[in-house]
């Protein structure tokens, strides 16, 4: 039988999964994904007497199953948690296109098991058994993690890093938030030994005591659960059913797991798509692993004349071993320079903000060697004619270099500083043995002129998902939902 929804790939773990019904054993194929639920057992010719195949779902809900292209007949046994909640014997192999004929639970489900028809009787299988799974769902264990384990930390981060803001990620800057006082927790996701996955989990408060919980640029998830999607949806659901059990006051949690896409299915996930998204999910890339001749030439012909216009106009870059008063001095001149002339337009954090990142994190040091596992700071200061004219902060982590915040002085623009200072960075990053460099967000809605800025260095454009929400107390969740869009509305935004 095969259902009439969607789903993906029969599964076999080392050891064999059976289902124990009473004194009965059934060996059993695992159809839990897109392809194999919608497959089912559709096609074959035989199924062995002892054997079945069960259909594993995030969550109970109903699912229709129908007969096409069955070629024998079968019994179906649904079941809800750890109990038969019905059997429907005896479904025959015949299918009428015209007129298809769907069977289901008398209730919400999430497993059905198919067997060989008559099985069921034989073995006197009936509502309100006890079902045992053995082997069929992974076992996760979300355990929280302690200061000894930082080292572990980023280099499980760095291991599994995406492309696009794994710095986010890090235990620096999980560090960094709780300097700005938030609440933050640290945890891992094990399957047996091996970890899974990494977490960090801010706390932000609401009224009435209630919180909701948001996962910078996470969880990040080891790459052999990437590669397998029906893993990575199994590690969002055990950490939305740890949630339930041990964040009682929270009404969602928000991820960004670093996807490009989202299956179809996963609302069957209990996952949601919020109104907006906290990190840009459009970034555009530059790729390091060219030589530095072929990176400027893909540049825009424009963005190449204006480097070589920089150069003629005595512009140079300088890192900062550090970043002092004068340099804090300049910098958020250098802002309220770049705000006039934006319109008044403010993307920048605060003062305290930006001060409590420059001052905690490691400034970037041309005499030391860089450490992939550590997130430092690249403080880029540009002069012409030997006067400060911009300053751009770029984030090393990884693989990847991160242009986070940049500045100049609306009366040196015309010497091309600030695409100086890109490339600039490029190329140390490129020396650090860097592979991308990442000029943050784009949207030609929000930056239209910042975005055709961007685009102009040629980088490949990512795209993720960005926010999804698993909601924890839906009502209360639908409530937020529906206050934040009036308060967007009111002010504009939407």
């Amino acid at each position: 039988m095969r259902i009439e929804k969607h789903a993906h790939n029969v599964e076999h773990s080392y050891m064999e999964p059976r289902v124990l019904i009473g004194k009965t054993v059934i060996h059993v194929e695992v159809a839990k994904d897109t392809e194999t639920i919608r497959t089912g057992l559709s096609g074959r010719d035989t199924l062995a007497s002892d054997r079945g195949i069960l259909f594993v779902f995030p969550r109970p809900k109903w699912y229709r199953f129908w007969m096409r292209n069955m070629r024998f007949s079968i019994d179906m046994i649904w079941i809800r948690g750890d109990k038969i909640v019905g059997v429907t014997e005896n479904i025959k192999n015949e299918f009428d296109p015209a007129h298809p004929h769907f069977y289901k639970a008398p209730e919400k489900v999430d497993h059905v098991l198919e067997v060989n028809a008559g099985f069921a009787k034989r073995k006197n299988i009936c509502a309100g058994d006890t079902v045992v799974f053995n082997n069929i769902r992974p076992q996760f264990e979300i355990v929280r993690m302690n200061d000894t384990d930082k080292e572990q930390w980023n280099q499980f981060v760095e291991r599994n890093q995406s492309i696009v803001g794994t710095f986010l990620g890090t235990w620096e800057w999980g560090d960094f938030q709780k300097k700005l006082g938030l609440h933050i927790e640290r945890y891992a996701v094990k399957e047996g030994v091996n970890i899974a996955a990494m977490f960090t989990l801010i706390r932000y408060k609401l009224p009435f005591g209630l919180y909701y919980g948001y996962m910078p640029r996470g969880p990040v998830i080891a790459k052999e659960y990437v590669d397998a999607e029906m893993k990575y949806f199994e590690i969002l659901q055990a950490i939305q059913e740890w949630a339930k059990k041990e964040l009682s006051k929270f009404i969602f949690l928000r991820m960004e797991p670093p996807l490009l896409s989202l299956s179809r299915d996963f609302e069957m996930y209990g996952l949601r798509t919020p109104l907006y998204t906290i990190q840009p999910p459009h970034n555009t890339v530059v790729p390091l692993t060219i030589t530095e001749e072929e990176i400027l030439k893909n540049f825009h012909p424009s963005t190449r004349s204006n480097i070589k216009r920089a150069e003629r106009r005595s512009v140079i870059c300088e890192m900062e071993k550090e970043f002092g008063e004068e340099g804090y001095r300049h910098f958020f001149s250098m802002i309220k320079s770049t705000i006039a002339r934006g319109h008044g337009k403010n993307a920048y954090p605060s003062e305290t903000y930006l001060r409590t990142f420059l001052s905690y994190n490691h400034i970037l040091n041309k005499n030391k060697p860089y450490d992939p596992a550590r997130v430092s700071i690249g403080v880029f200061c540009g002069y012409h004619d030997g006067i400060p004219a911009a300053t751009h902060i770029v984030v090393f982590f990884g693989d990847t270099a991160t242009y986070l915040f940049g500045a100049s002085y609306t009366e040196h623009l015309n010497s091309k500083v600030d695409t100086y200072l890109h490339f600039a960075a490029m190329k140390e990053a490129k020396r650090l043995g860097m592979r991308y460099y990442d000029l943050g967000g784009i949207d030609e809605d929000v930056w239209p002129s910042l975005t055709r800025f961007k685009r102009q260095f040629g980088g490949d454009e990512i795209y993720y998902v960005g926010n999804v929400d698993v909601p924890l107390k839906p009502p209360l969740y639908h409530t937020y939902n529906i206050l934040k869009k009036m308060l967007k509305k009111s002010r504009g935004q939407l």
